[in-house]
């Protein structure tokens, strides 16, 4: 959108590295993880626990978040898809509840919490030690 312009918009606010994640959540309606290539991002998966409307690319890796609700998938390179996807984010948070949203945050937490990482990696190890 910024290229299409040729200068950011006043809504558009671009922020530097923070630490407090949460806070920068919570002041997002959107969250944009576009990319040709990618590893397993938990940045994707915070931005939908906290409530974002999440847009991402259907490439290998991250792909394998497929299973989070609400999430818009594009193809990467296709810039109108991906904008297609930030209107369709924007309506499904216009009409998601709270309980619908807390329900996301306890699948996210069965699938993606720190516990379950820990059992994961910890079967891992049986299987090989």
């Amino acid at each position: 959108m910024v290229a299409i312009r040729g200068e950011v918009p006043s809504w558009l606010h671009i922020v530097p590295v923070v630490e407090d994640v949460a806070s920068l959540y919570s002041s997002t309606d959107l969250f944009l993880s576009p990319s040709r290539s990618e590893a397993f991002g938990y940045a994707v998966v915070e931005a939908a626990y906290m409530g974002c409307g999440v847009v991402a690319s259907d490439v290998p890796g991250q792909n394998s978040l497929k299973g989070i609700k609400d999430i818009q998938w594009v193809r990467a390179d296709d810039p109108d898809e991906l904008a297609e996807a930030m209107l369709a984010s924007v309506d499904m948070l216009t009409s998601r509840t709270q309980d619908e949203l807390d329900a996301l945050r306890v699948d996210l937490e069965a699938q993606y919490g720190i516990d379950c990482w820990v059992g994961r990696m910890l079967e891992i190890y049986k299987t090989v030690g």
